[in-house]
Order: structure tokens, then C-alpha cells, then sequence
């Protein structure tokens, strides 16, 4: 049931996506051959047809980076395994092997359309995004995971998820301690006061308090177990009375009671955790370019155009910046929008060079 429930147990998948290795320590490359072959057949299978610049964009998205989103909801993967997955497909998009150097980078292709990007999701920031999942229901205590609860009585036993000690416990577990990411992003709500730790929950502006008090629970008379039960009467805050600094700080800063039940919102999204939300959070959204129409989809324009036009007015070409700093000025206009060209790269260049990192 746990392997069910968190995905790292080895089991028969569906058909169409590869066998989980079991595993008991760090991921290694090894462990990702099935996923490599499976690339490398895919790949293969693409040889002798002729794909446009569109086709490859689409076959690395709903193919090619499925498989890669498949391991990355179940392990959290390492640069090298990463970096690797990543050279697999690359030349089936726009690089062959005679060598040379990337003219676009490859983080820049896995930016938004809207930024000048292809649309790719970057690898590292959905594996966090995903792994975050995970961490939320820790979090909330989802108590219809069997492997949430598995790890409350093993891995926490009477600790917080949010104070636990980051540096014991396997490589996954240490990496999967994402909270100081997600932290700004979550919000807790007071209401019956039956589910948050004073001193180990962040349900105070200032964060865990025990973290920036460790005093304060011997100075507040109060044991460091001790749920908001203990100072909260009748929805009425009642802390002991004190004139210590550090004390002073908590109770000059407390939040509202809402009543009900206790909640843990999620400040994007409307509330509810989504991988899409905390994809954000790992690839923070960059500046809009006025040129994305052209990868949009809202003009016919010919495939090479379309290929030709982004690495252009995106500044990739770079014999653009050195032309129009000569004093060289071509361009094209789509619907108002201004393309600079430069006529040095042939069609076949562009279509089939090196052009990705």
C-alpha cells in the first residue's frame, strides 16, 4: 500500500511507461537505464521522418518529457540524472552530432512562450515541484496516505515536520525538507485550536517560534509540547503575564482567530496545493517579450519563419547583435511586430544546426 500510495516501490506500471526500480539509498544513473532506453527507443523511432520545428517541440513535450515527469513524481533525481535525460533528447530537437557549441541556451528554452521560451517545463524545477506534493501532505497530515502516516509514527514520531532535524535520515528524506521554499507560501488559520503547536507550528508572523525563542516556553511557563489550546480561552488569546523582551515580541504580534477548524491554506491557487503552483515557486515567471505571438499560434506563419523569427528576436543568433551593432538592419513585421533577421543563416542551418544547448 505504500509503495501504491508514494510511488517508490518498485511495481508494474502501465504499459506505456517504464518499470520503478526499488530502491533503498540516492538514485544513481544506473538505476535510470530503463528510463534512458526507453528515450533512446522513442528517439530512434523518429529517425527517417522529416519533423519541422513544431513536431520536435511537441514530441519532446507530450513524449519525451512524460517519461521524465513519470520518475520525477516518484524520486527526487539528481543533477547528473537530469542533465543527463536532458543531452538524450536535445538532438532530436535541434542539434545533430558534428559538434559545436549551443546558441540558445537551455534554460532559456524551457521558459513560458510568453518569456520567449519553447513551453519545455525545466526537469529540476517540476522534480521539486512534484517532491513538494509530498512534503504538503506531511504538512497537513493527510491522514489518507498510508505512507503520511508511516512517516508521523517512524520517521517524526513526537517531532514537527517543520523542525525535524534536516541533516539525519537517507539523502531522499533530507531532500525532500523543502521548507524554507514553501514556507512564505503557506498560511496558517486559527480556529478550535485543537491541531497547531505554539511552539513548533508557523502560525505566528514572526515563523516557529522555537526557532527564534528557544526561551520562550521556560519563560512563558509552558511546555514545548503544548498545543494554542493552552493560551487561547473562549476564542480570547490568554498568555501568562510577562515582561521579558522576547515574550513581549510574540504576544504584540498575534493573529486573529477565525474559529472553526484549524486550516492550512495554500496562499496560491485559490487555496488548494497544485504541482502547477509550486512549479512557480522553483521557476520564479520572468518578463514578457512582445514577440511570444509568433509561438503562440495566433499567425500562420511558416515553419521556418517561426523557428528563424525566435532565435532572431530573441538575441540567440550571434550575428544578430553583431550586425544591428554594425549598423545592419533587417527586419520583417507581423501583425506590428518588428523581427530582426539577419540573412547569414541558411534554412538548413537553422532547421538542422546547432542551435541548443
Amino acid at each position: 500500500m505504500i509503495c501504491l500510495d508514494f510511488l517508490t516501490l518498485e511495481r508494474v506500471p502501465p504499459s506505456s511507461l517504464p518499470r520503478l526500480p526499488l530502491l533503498t539509498s540516492r538514485l544513481t544513473i544506473a538505476d535510470c537505464k530503463p528510463l534512458f532506453q526507453r528515450v533512446d527507443e522513442r528517439i530512434k523511432g523518429w529517425e527517417g521522418i522529416h519533423l519541422s520545428f513544431a513536431d520536435r517541440v511537441q514530441l519532446i513535450q507530450s513524449v519525451l518529457m512524460a517519461l521524465n515527469a513519470y520518475w520525477a513524481m516518484a524520486f527526487i533525481l539528481p543533477k547528473g540524472i537530469i542533465r543527463k535525460g536532458r543531452n538524450c533528447y536535445v538532438p532530436s530537437y535541434g542539434r545533430d552530432n558534428r559538434g559545436g557549441y549551443a546558441k540558445v541556451a537551455w534554460s532559456q528554452v524551457c521558459r513560458p512562450k510568453e518569456e520567449g521560451g519553447l513551453g519545455i517545463r525545466n526537469v529540476m524545477a517540476l522534480n521539486k515541484a512534484l517532491m513538494s506534493r509530498h512534503l504538503w501532505r506531511l504538512i497537513t497530515q493527510d491522514r489518507t496516505s498510508i505512507w503520511v502516516k508511516w512517516v508521523i509514527t517512524v520517521r517524526l514520531r513526537m517531532h514537527s515536520i517543520w523542525t525535524v532535524s534536516d541533516r539525519v535520515g537517507s539523502w531522499g528524506w533530507r531532500k525532500l525538507l523543502l521548507r524554507p521554499l514553501l514556507l512564505p507560501f503557506i498560511e496558517y488559520r486559527i480556529g478550535n485550536v485543537e491541531f497547531f503547536s505554539i511552539w513548533h507550528d508557523p502560525w505566528h508572523p514572526i515563523g516557529i517560534l522555537i526557532q527564534h525563542f528557544p526561551r520562550g516556553p521556560r519563560l512563558m511557563g509552558l511546555s514545548v509540547s503544548d498545543r494554542l489550546c493552552k493560551v487561547i480561552d473562549e476564542g480570547v488569546w490568554h498568555w501568562s503575564v510577562t515582561i521579558d523582551i522576547d515574550c513581549l515580541t510574540i504576544l504584540h504580534a498575534l493573529p486573529a482567530i477565525h474559529g472553526g477548524a484549524d486550516t492550512i491554506f495554500w496562499s496560491l491557487d485559490g487555496g488548494n496545493f497544485s504541482t502547477a503552483g509550486a512549479y512557480t515557486i522553483f521557476s520564479p515567471p520572468g518578463p514578457k517579450v512582445d514577440w511570444s505571438s509568433l509561438l503562440l499560434g495566433q499567425f500562420k506563419t511558416p515553419d521556418i519563419i517561426s523557428h528563424f523569427g525566435w532565435l532572431s528576436s530573441g538575441g540567440f543568433l550571434p550575428w544578430t547583435n553583431h550586425g544591428l551593432g554594425m549598423g545592419w538592419e533587417h527586419a520583417f513585421y507581423v501583425e506590428g511586430i518588428r523581427l530582426n533577421l539577419i540573412p547569414i543563416y541558411s534554412s538548413a542551418a537553422l532547421l538542422h544546426g546547432n542551435a541548443y544547448e
